[in-house]
């Protein structure tokens, strides 16, 4: 997203504006070191064996992946700017187009991975044997191939609205002066479809269906059941009994499929939460212009926290995992405790090591 911070002598002077300073110098180290050592660890868990084999969890490791890209091009620049106060976008114009750029492509492409997988758990849930044929490995890579090259096409434009402009004799990463009214008026609103609007929809409807396609197939199995069990003669308890023993193990069947579900839902309505700001503040920052010092401060705070929060989502998603999905929690403790395993041995290794010497 547009992160210009703004900078102004009198703005200093206002507490509002001082709070989004400390914000942004330690907040943001804290923000990437969680990100960083929680997404690794979600990379290194979703690549196991028993997961990867699943879509699902093909798309969500690209998503770990795209993450780690957002904090790393987005907030890191942001941290160093205002800590060491360096703008790195004003040291050069090919700086400024490159790096905006690739900013708005990494933010963009991790919410179209979250639709991605949305999509595709819709498809599982609501067309099982069709998916097993479109939903595959090979497909996931094409629709990422496909996703990265439209919005590569879509943010291309930054390589002629963008580029260093003189401000009172200093070189700041802004609009050109041809494209300052599409910079202004037109491409608040075409970010706000791409990064927020469609992609809410699609992920909106796409849960709704699977939350009606699970409610629908339980409901079917209980009619199932009472249909069965009313065929069975009172004389045959043992058949009604074997009979509501299987259809209690099948009910609790889908208990991974839910358990998914509740996982991609829960990251779906945190992203919600969490960049719904940021776009609102970015669609009304234009009509802000002719504010005064103390709004603009004002300004500064809000920005810094609608920022924090579109960066939490990109640090947080493996406690998500952590939080919703059981079979990630799984393959998490197998993980340390072979590491576990593997360290004890070692350590005894070193010790008949030095016993024998």
């Amino acid at each position: 997203m547009n992160d210009t911070a703004t900078f102004g002598k009198s703005q200093e002077e206002y507490t509002e504006y001082k709070a989004a300073i400390v914000i942004w110098m330690y907040c943001s180290p804290i923000l990437i070191v969680i990100g960083t050592v929680g997404n690794i660890l979600s990379i290194v868990v979703l690549v196991r064996r028993s997961l990867r084999s699943s879509t699902t969890m093909y798309y969500l490791t690209v998503l770990a992946g795209s993450d780690l890209c957002a904090l790393y091009f987005g907030l890191l620049r942001l941290w160093v700017e205002f800590t060491f106060k360096i703008p790195i976008r004003n040291l050069s114009d090919v700086i400024c187009k490159v790096h905006t750029f690739i900013v708005y492509v990494v933010t963009d492409f991790t919410v179209w991975i979250l639709v991605a997988v949305t999509f595709d758990r819709c498809l599982s849930v609501t067309v099982p044997f069709k998916a097993k044929r479109l939903c595959t490995r090979r497909s996931s890579r094409l629709v990422i191939v496909v996703i990265a090259l439209c919005l590569i096409l879509f943010n291309s434009h930054f390589f002629w609205t963008l580029g260093l402009t003189d401000n009172k004799g200093i070189p700041v990463c802004d609009s050109l002066p041809h494209a300052i009214d599409f910079m202004n008026w037109v491409w608040p609103w075409m970010d706000f479809c791409v990064f927020s609007l469609i992609p809410f929809a699609v992920m909106i409807i796409c849960n709704i269906i699977i939350i009606c396609n699970m409610i629908q197939s339980k409901r079917k199995l209980r009619q199932n059941l009472g249909i069965q069990l009313n065929n069975i003669s009172e004389q045959e308890p043992q058949k009604q009994k074997s009979l509501q023993e299987t259809t209690r193990q099948q009910s609790f069947r889908p208990r991974t499929t839910s358990s998914l579900t509740v996982m991609l839902l829960t990251v779906n309505c945190v992203f919600l939460l969490t960049t719904s700001p940021v776009v609102a503040h970015l669609v009304a920052d234009k009509y802000w212009v002719n504010a005064d010092e103390s709004v603009l401060a004002k300004i500064s705070l809000s920005w810094t926290i609608v920022n924090m929060l579109q960066y939490m989502n990109n640090a947080i998603h493996f406690f998500l995992y952590c939080l919703t999905g059981p079979k990630f929690r799984q393959e998490l403790k197998i993980l340390f405790k072979r590491r576990n395993i593997i360290s004890g041995a070692e350590q005894s290794a070193a010790l008949v090591d030095k016993s024998v010497f």
